[in-house]
């Protein structure tokens, strides 16, 4: 359990960089493409967990796990509608990174995908697609997990070593990346 005891008294001169589970992943994910867009100083790293990158998704995981618990395809369809009422249709890629044309110059990303998650394919899409631009990508897959298995299981071995995995990671880019 040694990742949920680090010591991060150095934030203070990490700040620049971003984290987001689920729909977070969507939020993290837009702030690294509009930082870029405006020109800002560019975030150091990402992690993504189990991200909703695409919100016209219909890729074999939604489909597969449209009802599963504890999320599934129909809840993943439900946050889309809910987080995008007032885009009349015209959704912007800052909300939804999978309508972006340009994931060049983007940060370093790490990407945690569960195995039983209907958002595992479209985070696995966007893997791809950040490479393919040029982009250094960690994707970590975990099998026979579940979509918040870290969350409703913190304690497992399983989770354990995913939390372990992004304060490797985390403590790797920013040692890289320390200016």
């Amino acid at each position: 359990m040694a990742a949920t005891c680090v010591d991060f008294s150095w934030r203070e001169r990490h700040q620049n960089w971003r984290r987001g589970a689920s729909a977070g992943g969507a939020l993290a994910a837009g702030i690294a493409l509009r930082v870029r867009d405006e020109g800002e100083p560019p975030l150091k790293t990402l992690l993504l967990i189990y991200p909703a990158t695409d919100n016209e998704a219909s890729t074999h995981s939604m489909l597969e796990y449209h009802r599963c618990e504890p999320w599934d395809g129909e809840r993943t369809q439900k946050m889309w509608t809910t987080y995008l009422s007032e885009s009349n249709g015209d959704v912007s890629p800052y909300a939804s990174i999978a309508r972006a044309n340009d994931l060049s110059n983007l940060p370093p990303t790490y990407i945690m995908t569960a195995e039983v998650d209907p958002l595992r394919d479209q985070a696995i899409a966007h893997a791809a697609r950040l490479l393919e631009a040029g982009n250094t990508v960690e994707l970590h897959h975990f099998a026979r997990t579940f979509h918040g298995f870290d969350v409703v299981a913190p304690g497992s071995r399983l989770s354990e070593r995913a939390l372990d995995e992004q304060a490797a990671y985390l403590y790797s880019e920013l040692s890289i990346n320390d200016n």
